[in-house]
């Protein structure tokens, strides 16, 4: 059986919100690229994370883990991502 594996593309960036997008509704500024990937993808309008700090809500997100579980609290001053975690 043959089947396509899907395209995914995954954007994750610090301080930029969805309401700095022009197909998000900014009538000034010009996203061009991510105004096509918005267009022909997926894109979220409400989305949630585990941590306001980058670090630790990235860890969360690839390892599919709770903050608590892989005990990464802050932005560099505790210990990085356990190995033994699988991530995407």
């Amino acid at each position: 059986m043959s089947y396509e594996q899907p395209n995914i593309v995954m954007i994750m960036a610090d301080q930029f919100t969805a309401g700095s997008i022009g197909a998000m509704g900014h009538p000034a500024i010009k996203t061009l690229h991510l105004n096509k990937l918005i267009e022909n993808g997926v894109s979220f309008k409400n989305a949630y994370c585990n941590s306001p700090l980058c670090a630790p809500s990235r860890a969360s997100f690839v390892s599919g883990e709770h903050v608590s579980d892989i005990k990464v609290y802050d932005n560099g001053a505790s210990q990085p991502l356990p190995q033994h975690f699988y991530t995407i």
